[in-house]
């Protein structure tokens, strides 16, 4: 296990970027003030875009592989989303789930 992709991640996917009020927008707004811009994807499977950052329809969508991903779902999808991300390559994971 290599702990440096969840404390130092190269890059990131937060999925269920949103921008209604609740963690992914939350998620959305930190990371788009402390990582640049070429460090991180957003993930919505609804939206084209979250705070005028493009949004891709899922992990798989992605042009490379995430260190981190940090899920912002309800409970219920989280088990697919992991599996969804492992199957991508991403090798770490935070989840704030609701529910």
């Amino acid at each position: 296990m290599d702990i440096k992709r969840l404390l130092k991640p190269n890059k990131i996917a937060v999925i269920g970027a949103s921008e209604k009020p609740g963690f992914g927008s939350d998620t959305c707004r930190n990371v788009m003030k402390y990582m640049s811009a070429d460090k991180y994807y957003f993930i919505s499977p609804t939206r084209a875009s979250v705070f005028g950052v493009p949004c891709h329809k899922s992990m798989a969508d992605l042009p490379e592989q995430v260190d981190l991903m940090v899920i912002c779902t309800p409970k219920p999808t989280v088990n697919g989303l992991l599996e969804e991300g492992a199957a991508a390559g991403a090798r770490a994971a935070v989840v704030f789930a609701s529910g």
